[in-house]
C-alpha cells in the first residue's frame, strides 16, 4: 500500500502523482491519495487539479491520519506492506525511477 499525502495547490505534487499511477500500473499496488487539512471545497478543486476521479481517495481535514504519519510537509509518500505494517517513506518529492525502486524494496518484505 501507498499512501500519497498531499494538499491542494502542492508545488511538487503533478510529477510525483503521475509517477505514482503509472507505478500503481505496473506493481497493482494499493495507491491511496490522502488530501490532508484542506477545506472541502479545495479537496474537490484538487481531484480536477491532479486528475484523480479514477482513484481511491481520504480527505484528512484535521491531518489526523497525517499525524499518525508523521507528515509535516507534503507531498509524502508512506509505504505500507501487505500487512500494513510502516516500511518508510519519501521526505521529499521523487522521480517515477525513485519510486519504483522503492516500492521493489517495499514488495520484498511482502513475505516478513
Amino acid at each position: 500500500t501507498i499512501l500519497a499525502f498531499y494538499k491542494n495547490n502542492c508545488e511538487n505534487c503533478d510529477e510525483e502523482f503521475e509517477a505514482l499511477k503509472k507505478i500503481n500500473e505496473e506493481f497493482d499496488i494499493n495507491l491511496i491519495f490522502v488530501n490532508t487539512m484542506d477545506e472541502k471545497k479545495d479537496f474537490e478543486e484538487s481531484i480536477e487539479q491532479y486528475e484523480l476521479k479514477d482513484q481511491k481517495l481520504i480527505r484528512d481535514p484535521y491531518g489526523k491520519l497525517a499525524g499518525k504519519f508523521l507528515v509535516q510537509a507534503v507531498p509524502k509518500i508512506v509505504f505500507l506492506n501487505k500487512e500494513g505494517l510502516y516500511k518508510g517513506a519519501t521526505e521529499e518529492s521523487k522521480t517515477y525511477e525513485q519510486l519504483n525502486e522503492m516500492v521493489k524494496r517495499v514488495d520484498n518484505y511482502k513475505n516478513e
